[in-house]
């Protein structure tokens, strides 16, 4: 993920977010409640392996969590999931970030968008040397999909404290709950949503949901 994202475009390459949304930002987001927050059973899951990296101000245990999560609004957990756009596995990564990660050549995601990952002759060299040269693959391969999300993850901070989404003084949750909120938004949506823009994606989910539950994995789980 690259500069595109201070634009707001989605991380996962989803449609792009609308400013239709009237939530306004952390200020408001703990009067809010929470639906679908992962419980310290999530965290429990053998399928996942753990996380040794930590993001931003997170520690590998509370970027665990926040990956727990995301996975669960995502997918449900499942690294077989495909949705009806062609957004791929645990944690529904469309053409964008499997391009901007070297596994997608550029001139099929170009032309074919999500639906280049179904191109066996799309995934790359580097593709290639993970095991991965088709879209089955990719789903069977959930170490990939977590070494996936974990870059992207580490590009989404990057991002985010570059152009001010997160700041210095932000606890680790809020932190978790901008990092989620940025897999929903893309960057540039989630420092709009935080300055009180708004908005929610092509299925009306809004950065107040996805704020939240960032949130609560790291006050409430993590810490639990």
């Amino acid at each position: 993920v690259g500069d595109s994202n201070s634009s707001g475009k989605p991380p996962t390459g989803k449609p792009p977010a609308t400013g239709n949304s009237t939530d306004s930002g952390p200020a408001t987001a703990e009067n809010q409640s929470i639906q679908g927050g992962i419980t310290g059973r999530d965290l429990s899951s053998k399928d996942a392996p753990p996380t040794t990296i930590g993001v931003a101000n997170l520690s590998p245990e509370q970027t665990q969590a926040l990956k727990a999560q995301i996975s669960k609004s995502e997918s449900g957990g499942a690294y077989d999931a495909v949705n009806q756009l062609n957004y791929l596995g645990r944690y529904q990564v469309g053409g964008a970030v499997l391009q901007d990660q070297g596994l997608l050549r550029p001139e099929y995601v170009k032309k074919y968008g999500n639906k280049a990952a179904l191109h066996p002759e799309a995934w790359t060299a580097k593709a290639h040397s993970l095991g991965i040269r088709s879209q089955g693959d990719f789903l069977a391969n959930g170490a990939v999909q977590e070494k996936v999300m974990d870059t992207l993850l580490v590009s989404n901070a990057k991002t985010l404290k570059r152009i001010g989404a997160l700041q210095s003084g932000d606890s680790p949750a809020t932190s978790g709950g901008m990092l989620q909120t940025a897999h929903l938004l893309g960057a540039g949506g989630a420092k709009k949503w935080r300055n009180g823009g708004g908005g929610s994606d092509a299925n009306g989910t809004t950065g107040i949901a996805y704020f939240n539950k960032g949130r609560h994995a790291i006050e409430q789980v993590a810490t639990g």
